[in-house]
């Protein structure tokens, strides 16, 4: 009787071990056609838009971007003058305003500090 089910055992082990490593098999099958397909969609993807793109034709060249000009006092640019850009004034040095706090002052010099206030023993 133990020989039987020893045998039995036996039996579904080494059935267990092969599903064991024909479903590992199979993972990496499936890993492999994911990795295909996904190629495959990119690929698609990029011969649809060239495809577009020649189909459409050759386009204009883009027209030439205006510059906008912020009134003074707006903010929106950066500095406090006329014609300076949010990176400073038109001969590239750095122009400091009142809002600019810690990063510097107008002349150049550092402002040192925390945001709190100044520091020092009190």
């Amino acid at each position: 009787m133990a020989q039987r089910y020893r045998a039995r055992y036996e039996r579904l082990r080494r059935a267990a071990r092969a599903l064991v490593l024909e479903t590992g098999a199979l993972c990496d099958e499936v890993a492999r056609l994911e990795a295909k397909v996904l190629r495959a969609r990119g690929e698609r993807r990029l011969l649809l838009g060239r495809l577009l793109r020649l189909r459409a034709g050759p386009r204009p060249a883009p027209a030439p971007r205006r510059r906008r000009r912020h009134r003074r006092g707006d903010g929106a640019a950066g500095g406090d003058r006329e014609g300076e850009g949010a990176m400073g004034a038109r001969d590239g040095s750095m122009v400091m305003g009142p809002r600019d706090g810690a990063m510097g002052a107008r002349d150049g010099s550092m402002v040192m500090g925390s945001r709190d206030g100044p520091t020092g023993s009190e």
